[in-house]
């Protein structure tokens, strides 16, 4: 079986040449994760996919560097021994939840990480930190592909291109955003030129 080794500072370790993509549900947490979510830690959660889903070729430490960065890439650090309940009065919140979710699919190592809606339910606190967090995922140079409805303008200023479609799935624009976070004159050229 082939491989081959990342080049990216942050992503050190060798993967399968068929390498797949993982796709991160909408739900707060997969259902495996919801029935044992009361009795599980945060970073026990994340530290046992991460061993289960690297290649066995990787010693052990190694995942477990790999697993504790995954806490400070998602902003999960300071509840690492936290419980992560049903709720957020017995557990973690909800935005964390969903930044375990992301972490769990994460523990793969993907080369794409697919999220549909992943603010869905969430206040704007809530929603601007599980971007924060795909943000940093994206800056270690894993590729996300995101779904999102009605973004405020601080998520939307996070994106760097923008796929639209219009009713029936037609192509209306797909392409850079801006020059850089925040910036929207790409996006306000194209149609501005329409």
């Amino acid at each position: 079986s082939s491989s081959r080794t990342s080049t990216h500072p942050r992503r050190p370790f060798t993967r399968p040449s068929n390498s797949l993509p993982s796709y991160a549900p909408p739900p707060p947490l997969s259902h495996s994760l919801r029935a044992f979510g009361h009795l599980v830690l945060t970073a026990i959660v994340v530290a046992h996919n991460t061993q289960c889903r690297l290649p066995a070729a990787i010693p052990v430490a190694e995942k477990k560097k790999y697993a504790r960065s995954l806490l400070k890439i998602l902003g999960l650090e300071s509840i690492a021994n936290r419980v992560i309940g049903v709720n957020a009065a017995d557990g973690i919140s909800a935005d964390q939840r969903k930044r375990v979710t992301i972490g769990v699919e994460m523990a793969a190592d993907p080369a794409i990480l697919f999220l549909d809606e992943p603010t869905s339910g969430l206040d704007s606190f809530g929603a601007e930190r599980v971007m924060t967090a795909v943000r940093n995922i994206a800056g270690r140079g894993t590729s996300v592909v995101c779904t999102i409805h009605q973004p405020s303008a601080t998520i939307f200023g996070m994106f760097t291109h923008l796929l639209l479609l219009k009713k029936g799935g037609f192509l209306t624009y797909f392409g850079p955003i801006g020059k850089s976070e925040g910036d929207y004159s790409a996006l306000l050229d194209y149609f501005s030129a329409m």
